[in-house]
């Protein structure tokens, strides 16, 4: 398990062009689709009039920014991109509703919320990984401002907390922020390489050589 998510943050590109040239190892069998299909059905159903995700009860309502974008991922994780596939209108009404929350200075959603940088770490994930397979401008623009807050809030230590303006850092919301430089990185978005080796260095210092494992700070 040491430093097991620097590996998987460094040799991501190079796994990934080993597998395309091979068979894919991950197999879905038939009852597993099903499953799948049903979860997708799901989501479709009860997807807001304005393309956000809500949740069904007045808790899961705080969080339409990061469930929208959970959702997002999960229907472009079978296939289906905006415009696209089954559900295309679907991913569609999502990826505008991410959009549209994303403020002029790259903030989105509510700022004041007392977990925002869990939301614009998600958020930022799920319009990188589908900027890398649309290419469109529309997503880069509001993708670009996304990413300058997360460089621009990354702390002393090489780590995020829960605020853009955090003094310390936790590795959780650390690694969603590194996940979505990576994620811009491999769509052709400049990341700084300076953020990067910081945030790596920070990951480090939460390795617990004791346990084997990493700990939160």
């Amino acid at each position: 398990m040491r430093f097991l998510i620097l590996f998987l943050f460094v040799s991501a590109p190079v796994l990934g062009s080993v597998r395309a040239q091979g068979e894919d190892e991950v197999k879905v069998d038939a009852e597993t689709e099903r499953i799948i299909n049903r979860g997708l059905k799901y989501l479709a159903k009860y997807q807001a009039p304005n393309g956000s995700w809500q949740g069904r009860n007045e808790k899961e309502r705080h969080y339409p920014i990061a469930m929208t974008a959970y959702a997002l991922m999960a229907f472009q994780a079978a296939g289906h991109l905006p415009g696209e596939g089954e559900y295309g209108r679907e991913v569609s009404l999502g990826v505008q509703y991410l959009l549209n929350s994303v403020s002029p200075e790259g903030l989105i959603g509510d700022k004041n919320n007392g977990q925002y940088m869990y939301f614009h770490g998600v958020s930022s994930i799920a319009l990188a990984e589908l900027y890398g397979q649309t290419s469109n401008p529309a997503i880069r623009t509001k993708l670009e401002r996304l990413v300058r807050i997360i460089v621009s809030s990354q702390n002393e230590n090489g780590g995020w907390r829960y605020k853009p303006t955090a003094t310390d850092a936790d590795i959780s919301v650390t690694v969603l922020q590194v996940v979505a430089l990576r994620a811009a990185k491999n769509g052709g978005l400049k990341v700084p390489q300076g953020t990067i080796d910081d945030a790596v260095n920070y990951v480090r210092s939460c390795y617990n050589k004791a346990k084997g494992g990493f700990s939160y700070q």
